[in-house]
């Protein structure tokens, strides 16, 4: 399979819901993010638990109405991983003095959603403060380098004739290797989201192979800055990066003029989010993240 190595790094997000929105929920996102997000769901908070002793998620998303004690569910996890990144879904007769309560907890509470909702309203929230925005699938009847482009993800696994082998998974990043095989392939009918380029992160661009040790990847007060994860779109900002870009520069400055003005993802930075990539705004970024999110009306 050769498209293995160019996988596309997914945001993991953990649901506990109940059932009137589970289906809504899962489905929604496992279309609209195919291959660019992994969602998995747990039938309570004990079970989110076991899941949480081996793996962090990107984003949890606990339902109010399934758990009970929720102010001292969200203290447990703020104090154990204060890392974590949680969005409730409350009940309509939440009070606002119950909604202060759980803001207290800002450095894991990221916003409240308040039933009823739709999924266009969950999706809202998640641009506006996880900086998610579902991407645009566009259906490639006819492949050639007029119709893709490099940074496209694929939304469906790839199949040559009868074989039930991909030649590429859902989820691969598209390069000019992976459109030239398409093309030799004669294939034809794929789905690939548009635009992904701007989710896109620095290790996906520049296959370092670097992102178990870089802080460009584990700079988590960084995460979902120009929709990247962590510091996936904020590498130039840091003093200090791993593999092709190595080395420790005494400010950002420094290291766009000595390392970045030829770098392809410095490009692509400068052409999809020109005059947002400054410290001053990955400073107020970080800050805003951890304000308190305003309460909410409960609807009437």
């Amino acid at each position: 399979m050769s498209g293995n190595k160019n996988l596309a790094t997914k945001r993991s997000i953990w649901l506990v819901l109940s059932g009137d929105i589970d289906n809504i929920i899962q489905g929604g996102l496992r279309n609209d993010f195919r291959g660019i997000t992994e969602v998995k769901n747990y039938s309570n908070y004990k079970a989110l638990c076991r899941g949480l002793a081996i793996q962090s998620p990107s984003l949890i998303i606990l339902d109010g109405i399934l758990i009970e004690s929720l102010a001292d569910v969200v203290k447990a996890i703020s104090e154990s991983k204060p890392l974590y990144k949680v969005l409730l879904i409350l009940p309509s007769d939440t009070t606002k003095e119950q909604m202060r309560t759980l803001l207290q907890y800002s450095n894991v509470v990221l916003d409240l959603v308040i039933r009823p909702f739709t999924l266009k309203r969950l999706y809202t929230y998640l641009a506006d403060r996880f900086s998610f925005s579902k991407p645009q699938i566009v259906t490639v009847k006819q492949i050639s380098t007029d119709n893709l482009s490099e940074g496209m993800i694929l939304a469906e696994a790839v199949f040559v004739g009868g074989s039930t082998e991909p030649l590429f998974d859902c989820g691969t990043v598209l390069d000019e290797a992976c459109i030239q095989a398409l093309i030799k392939n004669s294939i034809k009918n794929i789905k690939a989201h548009k635009d992904t380029s701007k989710f896109m992160n620095c290790w996906e661009v520049k296959k370092c192979g670097c992102e178990a040790e870089c802080p460009a990847a584990f700079f988590v007060d960084a995460d979902g800055f120009l929709g990247g994860i962590n510091a996936g779109r904020a590498c130039i900002l840091l003093k200090s990066t791993k593999g092709p870009c190595a080395g420790t520069y005494k400010d950002p400055a420094e290291k766009v003029k000595n390392l970045c003005h030829g770098c392809s993802f410095y490009k692509m930075l400068v052409k999809d989010d020109i005059g947002k990539i400054t410290i001053a705004d990955l400073v107020k970024y970080v800050e805003n993240k951890k304000l308190p999110a305003p309460p909410a009306e409960p609807a009437k």
